[in-house]
C-alpha cells in the first residue's frame, strides 16, 4: 500500500512556475524530473 504524499505551498508554487516556464517541453517531462505521478497535476 502506498503511503499519500503531502507537498508544500512552496512546492506547489514552484512545480507550477516550472510548467509555465517550460512550455514547450510536455509537462510530463517536468513531473518525470521530479518525481511527481502523473495523476497528481491532472
Amino acid at each position: 500500500m502506498s503511503k499519500k504524499r503531502t507537498y508544500s505551498k512552496e512546492f506547489k508554487g514552484s512545480v507550477l512556475k516550472g510548467l509555465e516556464i517550460s512550455a514547450n517541453d510536455p509537462p510530463t517531462s517536468l513531473l518525470r524530473e521530479l518525481n511527481i505521478p502523473r495523476t497528481t497535476i491532472y
